[in-house]
């Protein structure tokens, strides 16, 4: 038999006018049967049925729609009982809930490699630098630079070798107990008391003895009896009888007292009540000490480090509370009247040159020539200032330097290196360092500003740069104008939503002009970045790169056009 491998149908379809085979089974035995070459190496005829069953197909009845365009590589799909569509293998991903990213996860070599460490009791898995792998505990201790401290569940001296732990983190910051004592502000003898068993028999009131306290008599119904308390005790190793008047007690160390305490009289005009020692009166010499037996007067220059306080009656006639004399004249002056002058510091001829009056003003400068004059809340300067005149911050709506009656205008320092102008508390204009702003409003030039914010009005020609020939090179003619001149286009048309959002342009208002990409592509130089969108450094504020036409610039092309067109005009005119 001959070795092929195919099925021949026996119906109309393929219909054989002789077909002569030796050992075929079943030959003529029907018809629309299928010729398939058995195990046995036989022809048999076999119905549709048989064949189905030789290679393990199902049965079913009806038709199949296959109207679509399939595509290479597509997996076919039944939509229905009857039609079959191709799907991609995305698609069919999908289908069978294995998305990527959201049903199963996306392969990641990482991830695998630790998918296929051991579960080991202990273990770490660490990364390496290239994968991850499967570490001891004590290997992953190495790998983290930790040493054998990090296993113990205690620490003691033996095992503790660090530097020494702060008081902010715990510790004492020594490693003895006097720096301990010192760090922590307990060291014995300059912030605690060192422990002493006499001083806690007192404090538990059973203290029997001395210890070496001298006895110093009986103290009955608060009168001292005893002998003199030694100044080495706390006393003064002396009697005072009671001086009978008011006194300042004091230690005199000289050699004409011996170093004891005495009196120190107080003299004359001063009294003291209760802590005050007061001055009543002007004059005296200066003060009395006392010996014990005899008062001696002496004069003294007073030198006051604390408080003093000076106070005045209020005599007829004499309103002077405190006044200093120099040799010229009155230096200072303190008065106590209900108008005028209260308090004055004159220059050595006695001539005031800071002054302060009962209603509210201080004078600084010369006398009936004030450099500067406080009247209240108000300050008046006059003449010339050399110095440097300081303000605060301020803000748009409460500006540093401002005026009486309109305190929301004025300037301020807006930032870094920047004034700012304000009016009505909306700041209308900056001066930094690239120049001058006007951040909202318009600008009129010897005219009035419009109402329309960032509009420029002049009442007369804006003349910038120069076309002297005599100033410029690289000079070269324009080329192809009409060429040019052709990619733009000239047209009316509103601003749209987005420029009225980020520039304010009136979206009612039908403007005329052109594109500025057209005119780039041609003309770049009449190009710029839009004013609106500039950071200051001609970079754009909002990383779109809005762009501008100096129209101005078109000129020169328009001029260079119509010399081309004319000249095409002429050649014309010549051929008729």
């Amino acid at each position: 038999m001959p070795n092929w491998k195919k099925v021949i149908t026996s119906g109309s379809d393929a219909t054989l006018n002789s077909l002569n085979l030796s050992g075929v089974v079943n030959a003529n035995t029907d018809t629309d049967k299928f010729l398939v070459l058995d195990s046995a190496g036989n022809v048999d005829f076999r119905t549709g049925t048989q064949v189905l069953s030789d290679i393990g197909a199902g049965s079913g009845t009806g038709t199949v729609d296959t109207s679509g365009t399939p595509v290479a590589n597509d997996f076919a799909r039944f939509t229905d009982a009857d039609t079959i569509e191709g799907r991609s293998y995305a698609e069919v991903r999908s289908d069978l809930d294995l998305e990527i990213g959201i049903d199963v996860q996306a392969y990641d070599a990482q991830l695998a490699a630790i998918a296929g460490l051991a579960v080991t009791n202990g273990g770490f898995i660490v990364g390496n630098g290239s994968t991850f792998v499967l570490e001891t505990g004590a290997t992953a201790r190495t790998s983290l630079g930790l040493g054998s401290l990090a296993t113990l569940s205690t620490i003691s001296n033996s095992n503790w070798s660090g530097t020494d732990l702060t008081i902010a983190n715990g510790g004492t910051g020594a490693s003895d107990a006097t720096t301990a004592r010192s760090n922590l502000g307990l060291a014995i003898g300059s912030n605690v008391q060192a422990y002493s068993t006499t001083l806690q028999a007192v404090a538990t009131s059973t203290y029997t003895g001395d210890n070496n306290i001298d006895t110093v008599g009986t103290i009955t119904a608060g009168t001292w009896q005893g002998t003199d308390v030694g100044i080495a005790h706390g006393g003064t190793g002396t009697s005072l009888s009671d001086p009978n008047g008011d006194r300042i007690m004091f230690w005199d160390e000289s050699a004409a007292l011996g170093g004891s305490v005495n009196w120190l009289q107080i003299g004359t005009g001063l009294s003291i009540t209760g802590t005050v020692l007061e001055a009543t009166a002007t004059g005296g010499s200066g003060y009395e000490w006392f010996d014990g037996t005899t008062y001696t007067s002496a004069s003294v220059d007073v030198k006051v480090t604390g408080s003093i306080e000076a106070y005045k009656s209020g005599s007829t006639g004499d309103d002077v509370v405190m006044a200093i004399d120099g040799a010229q004249g009155r230096l200072f002056e303190v008065t106590d009247q209900l108008s005028g002058s209260l308090f004055s510091v004159n220059d050595i001829s006695g001539i005031p040159i800071f002054e302060v009056f009962s209603d509210d003003t201080v004078n600084i400068g010369t006398f009936n020539n004030e450099a500067i004059v406080v009247s209240g809340d108000t300050c008046t300067a006059s003449g010339s200032f050399t110095g440097i005149l300081r303000a605060e911050d301020g803000a748009a709506s409460s500006p540093s330097i401002t005026f009486d009656n309109d305190t929301n205008t004025g300037f301020y320092r807006g930032t870094t290196d920047t004034i700012s102008i304000t009016t009505g508390g909306t700041q209308r204009g900056t001066i930094n360092n690239n120049g001058w702003r006007v951040n909202s409003g318009a600008l009129g030039v010897n005219v009035a500003a419009s109402t329309t914010d960032g509009r420029i009005d002049a009442g007369n020609d804006i003349v910038a740069f120069s076309s002297d020939k005599r100033l410029k090179e690289n000079i070269n003619p324009i080329e192809n104008p009409l060429e040019k001149i052709d990619k733009l286009s000239g047209f009316t048309f509103n601003w749209n939503e987005t420029a009225n959002k980020l520039a304010g342009f009136d979206r009612n208002q039908s403007m005329v002009g052109v594109f500025a990409q057209d005119v780039e592509s041609v003309l770049p130089e009449a190009v710029k970045r839009a004013p609106f969108d500039n950071d200051g450094s001609d970079g754009s504020l909002s990383g779109e790169n809005y762009l501008t036409v100096q129209y101005e610039k078109l000129v020169p092309l328009l001029i260079e056009s119509i010399k081309e067109l004319k000249a095409e005009i002429e050649e014309l005119k010549g051929r008729l």
